[in-house]
């Protein structure tokens, strides 16, 4: 696990002196760096269509549960501004600005639907609602 992490670490390295080379490091290279500082290993980059870029770690599913850890960069404030760990769930773009977060219950009771676990983020407002 060590050996993959520094292995990661190199590349992001070697990934940041390229793009020092030719020039300033555009937004998905920057987004780039911090997924592999936070991650270290696979991860997938989702623009959102403005200033913001989700970056999700990719994770292979185990029995009953998909693992989801992301986070969300935005190039303005060339920073993290959201993020997030669930045991088990999904995220994506609703719209600009807006994520989707599906949290997968272990168990659901009859009366329950997608909507009880459903969660619209809003990144403007730094507030959630069902």
């Amino acid at each position: 696990m060590t050996g993959i992490y520094q292995l990661n670490r190199v590349v992001a390295f070697f990934l940041l002196l390229l793009a020092g080379c030719s020039g300033a490091p555009n937004s998905e290279q920057r987004a780039e760096y911090f997924a592999n500082e936070r991650f270290g290993g696979e991860f997938e980059i989702v623009p959102g269509g403005g200033e913001f870029v989700l970056c999700v770690k990719k994770e292979k599913p185990k029995p009953g549960v998909q693992p989801l850890a992301f986070f969300v960069y935005s190039t303005t404030a060339d920073s993290i501004v959201y993020e997030r760990e669930l045991e088990s769930g999904t995220v994506k773009w609703l719209e600009e600005g807006k994520l989707s977060i599906v949290r997968i219950p272990g168990n659901i009771s009859g009366d329950e639907t997608a909507d009880a676990f459903t969660e619209i983020y809003d990144l403007s407002t730094r507030t959630s609602s069902k």
